[in-house]
């Protein structure tokens, strides 16, 4: 069993700067976890209007691409009932010629992903302006990626619905994740971490 002596004893070899950042890091996180849960949650503060956008944002470029005005957006409340439990759900519903698409729920609207990269600029040690910068940018390009990524599985569910799943769960989330590393591998270039006398 591992003492939290030992513990203590291995974080003493960590470097003081990576310790620094791994503390603010965890202390971020449990902030916006906190907040987010007892607060925004909810009442859905930042989920709904987020949401709603990627939903209406999606609609648009969809209707663009395919030349047609097909596509609309409604939310719809959906209810499950589990365990006894019934448990309503507002979501961004995508319908084409009348159809059901597909929905965008909360956890797809691109929130976590957004808190996640401002949280890694915010705790690396950088310039104010440079971070402004990334945090902008990257927010901007998130979310204009989760807008694409939507309007890629609608059409997929449209004309290739046996890919969706995949799509979905690997080929999406490979493209985001991956644009989120490059712009954090972009942001840490030249960051110098000051050394502890």
């Amino acid at each position: 069993m591992i003492s939290l002596k030992a513990i203590y004893s291995e974080l003493g070899k960590v470097p003081k700067p990576i310790l620094n950042v791994g503390i603010k890091a965890l202390l971020l996180f449990l902030l916006w976890k906190a907040v987010y849960l007892l607060f925004l949650l909810p009442a859905r503060q930042v989920d709904k209007p987020l949401t709603d956008a990627v939903g209406n944002q999606t609609v648009r470029f969809l209707n663009l691409v395919h030349g047609t005005q097909g596509f609309v957006e409604k939310p719809i409340v959906s209810e499950t009932i589990f365990e006894g439990q019934s448990t309503k759900r507002e979501m961004s519903v995508i319908f084409f010629n009348g159809k059901r698409v597909m929905g965008i729920a909360d956890g797809c609207n691109g929130l976590e992903l957004i808190v996640l990269y401002i949280g890694f600029i915010l705790i690396m040690p950088a310039k104010i302006k440079r971070k402004i910068l990334f945090i902008i940018f990257g927010v901007l390009l998130i979310y204009m990626l989760n807008v694409l990524r939507c309007a890629g599985l609608a059409t997929i569910q449209i004309y290739v619905k046996h890919f969706f799943v995949f799509a979905h769960h690997y080929l999406f989330k490979i493209i985001i994740y991956s644009a989120i590393f490059i712009l954090w591998v972009f942001f840490s270039r030249n960051l110098t971490f000051q050394k502890d006398a």
